[in-house]
């Protein structure tokens, strides 16, 4: 066949990739829990103290991230993001991107906007798990114009719409915007995959070599799931009418690998039982999801905390964010401090139930009990129109097997800002619906082995 044929076939395959909707209504991610051996930051053999001392210090981490991020309100081209640590991140999935599909791992970010990843040739780039993407052996792969509404917040130069993102710590990620068929599993099972052309990303030239602090062999790039026009959340919405996803994380257990997924649109398993509460907008414009928390109770016992404990403030600060890339909840430090009081007189009352130094494992409150113990105490969070019963793997940490000690999940935090994150999240199945802005939750046994 002559070249010029070929060429033109060629032309008319990428051209239909791109301009034919996906007929598909719903798929499914592996979600991949950043400690798990099948994740590129899999951190070896920890005794459990590190284990307990390295899951707080990353949690630190994502805290100070959300509250640059919170400060940083909404994205323009100029804006200092926050420090980019984004391993921090307690979750990971792999994607196919382009034509023929290249494999990477992405960090899944609610608090993030722009999905991207680095790109082939880089200029400066960190050492990333490979393979690295590469636009020009795929058939699919198009430079954003400057004429598409996902172009406004960003710069346009030569024709051509140019994303930069530079942080607090001086790194920095830089690129150009681009549309490309993003691959997944199909939720048939087996072999099969399900594309969805046209998705727009930033393909990331130039990135800090110290970017991810020096490490070797981190995930390619950043999945950004918050309700901004150019998250991947918002952008599969419009791509399927369906403005849903859904998550329910197992039980933490390093001992074992526990699958558990996130899910989009039809793939989301539906229930009877599910509590819905609204997600609100930030005062000032960031695009995390905020939920209206109203008071707590601690063992059947309302605390009775202000209205305004967990209520936004006019310059955007406090508030109530729920996070899966969180692992520790932090609590508005007031309401904290009156929960921490809660469960300290609740443990008092049994003689056999001893508090030992919280200091070593970087936390404010644990105990050693017996092995027969099961009178834990409850607790709930009570949300606009809806209440979220705890169970005790929600709220306390096993940091001691042989020794019974555990510790309480929940730490203050004096900004004002209160954050829901993964620990408190296992065993149930959340669905955040981005188009009505409402999140739904209900109990469900999820992960397998």
């Amino acid at each position: 066949m002559a070249p010029f044929i070929l060429a033109i076939i060629a032309i008319l395959h990428r051209t239909a990739a791109l301009a034919n909707p996906s007929t598909a209504k719903g798929f499914t991610l592996e979600l991949i829990h950043r400690d798990s051996i099948h994740s590129p930051l899999y951190p070896g053999n920890l005794t459990a103290v590190e284990r307990v001392r390295r899951f707080v210090d990353l949690s630190e981490s994502r805290l100070r991230r959300l509250k640059l991020s919170v400060s940083a309100g909404k994205y323009n081209g100029t804006a200092l993001r926050p420090e980019l640590d984004h391993v921090n991140s307690m979750y990971l999935v792999k994607v196919g991107i382009g034509t023929p599909p290249t494999t990477q791992h992405l960090v899944v970010d609610t608090a993030t906007d722009l999905t991207w990843v680095q790109c082939h040739p880089c200029r400066s780039c960190f050492e990333q798990n490979p393979p690295f993407y590469k636009p020009a052996a795929s058939t699919s792969h198009r430079t954003t114009p400057c004429s598409h509404p996902l172009c406004k917040p960003f710069k346009c130069t030569r024709g051509k719409c140019r994303y930069e993102d530079r942080y607090i710590d001086k790194t920095f990620t830089k690129g150009t915007l681009s549309m490309e068929v993003f691959t997944f599993a199909s939720s048939n099972g087996g072999s099969a995959t399900e594309s969805i052309p046209g998705l727009v990303f930033g393909c990331s030239t130039a990135s800090s070599k110290r970017m991810f602090k020096g490490r070797s062999k981190v995930p390619a790039g950043l999945l950004g799931m918050n309700m901004e026009s150019t998250s991947f959340a918002t952008q599969i919405a419009g791509q399927t009418g369906d403005g849903r996803f859904s998550y329910c994380l197992p039980q933490i257990d390093p001992r074992e690998h526990q699958t558990s997924f996130l899910q989009f649109g039809g793939d989301i398993p539906e229930g009877p039982h599910f509590a819905a509460t609204p997600i609100v907008r930030n005062a000032e414009g960031a695009k995390d999801y905020y939920l209206k928390l109203h008071d707590i109770s601690v063992d059947g016992k309302r605390l009775k905390l202000p209205r305004n404990t967990f209520k936004q403030k006019p310059d955007g600060s406090g508030g109530c964010i729920i996070d899966s890339g969180s692992g520790l909840t932090y609590l508005e430090e007031r309401a904290f401090n009156r929960v921490e009081a809660a469960m300290i007189a609740y443990f008092k009352r049994f003689e056999n139930v001893k508090r030992v130094f919280a200091k070593k494992y970087k936390l404010k409150l644990c105990y050693r009990v017996p092995e027969s113990f099961r009178e834990w105490p409850s607790m709930a969070l009570h949300f606009e129109g809806a209440d979220l019963l705890l169970q005790p793997v929600n709220i306390f940490m096993t940091v001691k097997d042989w020794k019974r000690v555990f510790c309480f999940t929940m730490m203050p935090e004096i900004s004002g800002m209160t954050i829901l994150g993964s620990s408190l999240q296992q065993k149930f199945r959340f669905v955040f619906d981005v188009a009505k802005q409402q999140l739904r939750f209900a109990p469900e046994n999820c992960g397998r082995t």
